[in-house]
């Protein structure tokens, strides 16, 4: 709010109208560098790199192949149908010599066909062991796809908010070089008649050509967010609407503790490929156990010798049915197996110490993020502030300058001091917006579903559905699994019992520290 004036200021109003048009111009500006685009709001950003940004689209398609994990591991006890066949043919010349001397000869020729049905009964707990890696490892996926749509939500945001900034601050050094035209105009009116110096009117020139440098490098800052924001939307600004107020922050730090240890897109991976290596030990360890399969084949020659090709005779082809059932028991693997066990395990050493790097990096990264935000909230308080009194000051030293009260150099660092004032006041309001987004990536609030509730949501489950349909061929399919299931050797680890973890202070900022005290009645 304005500070109260007890008359009307003229030159003030002036100074208003050439911030709007500078703002305008600077608007212009925009529209035109982003040819048809049309005026943005931040929800429809953010619904667009949903739906068209590569990153994401390549994530998804990762998630797909990490979907054909469990078809895979559920091959292991799947039927499998095979079809072989063979033909020869040879001539053979008889040294021997028949009538009148010539050779005698000799042809041959046979052909075998083998179709081959084959059904696992126990792989000794491989299969087991796998199919739940492969759950582990989807799901580790699908936390992966998680966190990749918050850091390109964040991406988005970060550009929104960074080119409506750069735009304000373009505007403000615009307007400001308007101001202190207006004053160089009024200075050398005023030299003319006698009341000021050469110097005073050199003064002002010289803080109009630093304003014009600033106002370059603004512009220049502008271009290089519009070119970030056309890397995370996929497309050129228009006139960006202000940004909504965030919603869904924890009440508190020890809230936000809570929140990240439970939702945060990487621990959740973490934790999840662990047990997807938890689960590849039990696999590996299966390689010492016996396994079990059945097979039938129907053969169209023979089992001992192939049979003579006769197409004009089917009936002379001999025909064979036959069933196995094969158990087999390893015995000496020249160390392979013991050795793909030994590195399951280490693996998963490796996974236990990585959910715990992951788990202290997130704490100290919400330590870091909750203090940014309420410093930032505090420096936003304190601009809105700074910028009130700095607009009064200016105000009335422009007022005392036009009495002889106070010089220019006055005059031209207060104006100096109002616009240094509001571009703090806008990159406080920023980097505050910025602080509560990140707060919220780390918590794990910051999802389509949170954000942009009206927009199609991806569903990461959606083609592991489609390739799983048609698994089950067999009615005894579950039958078989739970067999394998049942007495599958296990991982031999320990289970994760993590340590509390200390948690880092947060700040205490107290907005009322350096008023005045209330008047005592």
């Amino acid at each position: 709010m304005p500070a109260p004036r007890s008359v009307p200021d003229q030159p003030l109003r002036k100074h208003r109208r050439a911030v709007l048009t500078a703002g305008c111009a600077v608007s212009l500006l925009g529209a035109l560098a982003a040819g048809a685009a049309r005026a943005d709001t931040l929800a429809e950003a953010i619904t667009e790199a949903y739906q068209t940004s590569p990153t994401l689209q390549s994530q998804r398609a990762a998630l797909w192949a990490i979907d054909e994990d469990l078809i895979q591991a559920q091959s292991g006890l799947r039927p499998t149908l095979s079809l072989s066949g063979g033909a020869y043919a040879a001539r053979l010349q008889d040294p021997a010599t028949g009538a009148y001397g010539l050779p005698i000869p000799d042809t041959n020729n046979s052909g075998q066909l083998l179709l081959t049905l084959t059904q696992p009964l126990y792989t000794g707990g491989r299969t087991a062991n796998e199919r739940r890696a492969a759950f582990a490892g989807i799901k580790a996926g699908i936390e992966s796809l998680r966190a990749t749509e918050a850091s390109v939500f964040l991406s988005v945001i970060q550009a929104y908010v960074d080119v409506r900034r750069d735009q304000q601050i373009a505007a403000i050094r615009a307007a400001y070089m308007d101001v202190i035209g207006e004053q160089l105009k009024e200075t050398k009116a005023r030299q003319e008649v006698g009341d000021v110096t050469k110097t005073d009117v050199a003064q002002i020139e010289v803080q109009l050509d630093q304003a014009r440098i600033l106002l370059t490098q603004a512009q220049a800052q502008l271009e290089a967010s519009r070119a970030s924001y056309l890397v995370a939307v996929g497309r050129n600004p228009g006139d960006l609407d202000p940004e909504p107020p965030l919603t869904g922050l924890p009440a508190n730090a020890e809230a936000a503790f809570d929140l990240a240890q439970a939702n945060n897109a990487n621990l959740l991976q973490a934790q999840q490929t662990e047990l997807a290596s938890r689960a590849s030990i039990g696999a590996a360890r299966a390689a010492f156990r016996p396994t079990v399969s059945l097979q039938g084949q129907l053969e169209f020659g023979a089992l001992g010798g192939p049979s003579t090709l006769a197409p004009y005779y089917p009936g002379a082809y001999r025909r064979t049915i036959a069933g196995y059932a094969t158990v087999t028991q390893p015995l000496y693997a020249a160390g392979m197996n013991a050795s793909n066990v030994r590195r399951a395990v280490a693996q998963n050493d490796s996974d236990v110490s990585r959910i715990e790097i992951t788990r202290r990096q997130l704490v100290a990264a919400v330590a870091g993020a909750w203090n940014q935000a309420l410093a930032d909230h505090a420096s936003t308080s304190a601009a809105h502030a700074q910028t009130r009194a700095a607009d009064a000051t200016a105000t009335g030293m422009r007022e005392e300058y036009r009495g002889g009260l106070r010089s220019t150099f006055d005059v031209l660092y207060a104006e100096q001091v109002l616009r240094d004032a509001k571009i703090t006041e806008v990159e406080t309001i920023h980097d505050d917006y910025v602080a509560q987004a990140n707060i919220l990536s780390l918590v794990g609030a910051l999802e389509a579903h949170n954000i942009i509730p009206g927009a199609p949501r991806y569903d990461p489950n959606k083609h592991l559905r489609q390739i799983t349909r048609w698994d089950m061929l067999t009615p005894w399919g579950v039958v078989i699994d739970q067999l394998d299931a049942l007495g599958a050797p296990g991982s031999g680890q320990p289970p994760i019992r993590p340590a509390a973890e200390p948690r880092p202070a947060t700040i205490v900022v107290d907005e009322t520290a350096g008023t005045a005290p209330a008047a005592k009645p």
